[in-house]
This record gives structure tokens, sequence and C-alpha cells, in this order.
């Protein structure tokens, strides 16, 4: 299992939550707890090489993008923000290399 599984869940559970509430379809309230959980879960990994560091930039930039749109603000191109996102996540999420972590990541 991968350190960036916890908050690849958050994430993807905020990215929902916020779509949901740029189509009015949730309310903002809801947003708070899952804010919350992303940031609970980015500050237990440690150790972020490049990749890693790409992953957690492009995933900000996209949910930034997400919010503006919440809030009503002009937002950067959500579209291209989520492509970044899709490509960092991938890098870090699917293709991590299997192995590669200490016996002490695996066994937590």
């Amino acid at each position: 299992m991968n350190k960036f599984h916890r908050y690849d869940f958050a994430t993807k559970g905020y990215i929902a939550k916020l779509k949901e509430a740029a189509e009015g379809t949730t309310d903002v309230a809801d947003l708070i707890p899952a804010s919350a959980s992303v940031q609970d879960a980015l500050s237990e990994i440690r150790d972020l090489n490049q990749h890693d560091r790409e992953y957690v930039e492009a995933t900000a930039a996209y949910i930034k993008s997400l919010s503006d749109v919440v809030k009503g603000r002009p937002a950067a191109s959500v579209d291209e923000l989520e492509n970044a996102w899709n490509v960092a996540r991938r890098r870090v999420i699917v293709e991590a290399p299997v192995g590669g972590r200490s016996s002490y990541d695996q066994a937590a």
C-alpha cells in the first residue's frame, strides 16, 4: 500500500463534494469535514520525492480551482488542472513501484 492512499481517498472525496457544491446539489458546510480530512491525511505524509511533490501540488491547484468555482470566483482552467492532477495521481498512486517501501511503511 502506498503512503498516499489515505490522502488519495480523502482528496477524491473532497473533489466530489466540491463538484456537488458547484452544481448546487450539496451544502457548502459539507466541505468543511472533507477539507479537514485532506489536511489530516497530508500531515501524515513524510519524505516527499519529486513525483510526490508534483502530485500534492497538482491536487492543491485542482482543489483551488474547484473551490473558486464554488465561491463564484473566476477559476483557472478546471479541465486542464484536472488532467494535470490525473497524470500526477497516476504516477504516484497507480504506477507506484511495488515493494519500494520499507518494512515499517508496509506494516503500517
